[in-house]
Formats: structure tokens, C-alpha cells, sequence
């Protein structure tokens, strides 16, 4: 990479947006400030994005185990925990570097080991535009209320029950949430969420996402949240399939719910789609 040009690809995921870096030879070092990171993601003076993502190898001791190492910071420049959306958006990177290949037919995806910045995961490649993605579940669904839940999904989440899902602008009433004296350590992810009237249809969220400090189309944890809240008030056991449908589409989260209420084999599954790629000098 020369010192002077960054070279990144930008992808979504069901509206979920991120710069993509290849940074496996290094070099993205002088870059890697808060304040140039933000303004990468900035939608004005920067590339624009939810967040940027470096696809590294990881090294353990000093030795590479050639394994994908997947480096991920939210659009104010912090590093995040896990996105789910964005660790689909970094498979597809991977697979357009020609480190991944397609499933074939007829034969199921093999799993490939990826590191994030919460721990190791699984990633499958479905097909060129589908990705699956395993989930850390930390305990299990806490009830604040009767209207309310806390999740942590590889990030934490304040999941609320609607009627409806409120109209306009989210960010004044997150705020009160991710702000408050409750989760004023750590910050936390806001979700408004509205089941099914029925035991068919998807479930339907709005996210306000803590980093980009804003409403994002779609949260890949924040989708797994409430997919896990429902199954918690529905006392669901067993093997479960739940369909989310974000702002920015519909996801897919698949989980084992055990009789004592934990959670097990939680993936996700969605869409990661190329939008563009670019050089910042």
C-alpha cells in the first residue's frame, strides 16, 4: 500500500454500510487514529459508512496461523465489539480477495474460522450475496420490565416492545436509554421492536446504534437481540428459525433455546453486498 493512497471497498449489509480495508501486508498504522477513522465514515468530508473494517491475518506469539482476523471500529472512530452485519460485509470481502470460496452445488458451506475484536467466530458463504455468521450470547434475556429487555449478543442491547414501531426521528428517545445512569459506563444499543399479530410474519425493529450514535438500517446483534427476546416471552425450547425485518431489510436469526433459558448455536444470516471501491490520497 503506498504511504500516501488508502485503497478500500465499501459494502452493506441489508443497509448496514462499511468501509472494507486490506490491510493483511500492513500499513493502515498511520491511519489508524479515532479522528481519521471518523472522518473515513463521515457521510460528508469521508468515504461514508457505519463503521470501517480491516481484514488482517491473526497472529498469535508472533506467528501468522494465516487465520482472518476481522478489525472492526464504528463510524466515531472507537473500536467496537461485534457487528453482526458488518463481520457478513468482511466474508464477502474476503471472498471477492479470492481468500474464500463459493459453495458447491449441492454440497453444504464449510465454516471458516474468523477472528473479531469479541472472540473467535464461524462464517459460512451460502452463495455470492448470502453469508452466515455464528453469535456470541452472553447469559441469557434479562427482563427489565414488561416492555423491556436487555441482550447481550456480542453487544449489549436494550430491546423495548411496541405496539407499533414509533414514526420519525429515534435518536431523542434512544438517547435517554443509551444515555442514562443504568448503562452510562458502557453505553448500550436501543431497539424498538414489534412482534408478529399473528404467529406468522417477521418481527420488525428500529435500531439506534451506540458508536455511530444514530439509527442505522439494520444491527446484525441488535436483530439477534430481539429475535432472542421474543423466544424468551414466547418460553419457546428447542431448535428456532426467526425472521427480522430491519429498516434496511430482513434477516435471519437461527438458535437453540434450552429449558433453562440459555441460548446456544446462535447464528445470523443476511445479505453483504459490494457497492463500491475507491482510492483516498
Amino acid at each position: 500500500m503506498p504511504q500516501a493512497e488508502l485503497r478500500f471497498r465499501k459494502y452493506h449489509g441489508a443497509g448496514n454500510d462499511f468501509v472494507c480495508v486490506d490491510d493483511r501486508h500492513g500499513g493502515f498504522e498511520r491511519w489508524e487514529q479515532r479522528a481519521t477513522i471518523a472522518r473515513l465514515c463521515d457521510r460528508r468530508y469521508g468515504i461514508g459508512g457505519d463503521g470501517l473494517i480491516l481484514l488482517r491475518h491473526f497472529r498469535a506469539t508472533g506467528a501468522d496461523l494465516g487465520q482472518l482476523h476481522m478489525v472492526y471500529y464504528n463510524s466515531d472512530g472507537r473500536p467496537s465489539s461485534f457487528c453482526g452485519n458488518g463481520s457478513r460485509c468482511f466474508l464477502r470481502f474476503a471472498l471477492d480477495l479470492r481468500l474464500l470460496s463459493l459453495p458447491t452445488y449441492g454440497v453444504p458451506a464449510v465454516g471458516v474460522a474468523f477472528m473479531a475484536n469479541d472472540g473467535l467466530h464461524t462464517g459460512w458463504v451460502l452463495s455470492r450475496e448470502e453469508f452466515r455468521v455464528s453469535m456470541r450470547v452472553d447469559g441469557r434475556v434479562e427482563r427489565l420490565s414488561d416492555v423491556a429487555d436487555r441482550v447481550e449478543t456480542g453487544s449489549p442491547h436494550y430491546v423495548e416492545w411496541c405496539r407499533d414501531l414509533p414514526e420519525g426521528d429515534i435518536t431523542a428517545r434512544a438517547h435517554g436509554i443509551r444515555y442514562s445512569a443504568a448503562f452510562a459506563k458502557t453505553g448500550i444499543n436501543v431497539n424498538y421492536a414489534v412482534a408478529p399479530g399473528s404467529s406468522e410474519g417477521p418481527l420488525r425493529v428500529r435500531t439506534y446504534e451506540r458508536g455511530v450514535e444514530g439509527e442505522t438500517e439494520a444491527c446484525g446483534t441488535g436483530v439477534t437481540a430481539v429475535a432472542l427476546g421474543f423466544a424468551e416471552r414466547r418460553q419457546v425450547v428447542g431448535p428456532q428459525v426467526t425472521v427480522v425485518r430491519a429498516v434496511g431489510g430482513e434477516l435471519t436469526v437461527a438458535f437453540v433455546r434450552e429449558d433453562d433459558g440459555s441460548f446456544r448455536d446462535v447464528t445470523l444470516a443476511g445479505p453483504a453486498a459490494f457497492v463500491f471501491e475507491g482510492v483516498v490520497d
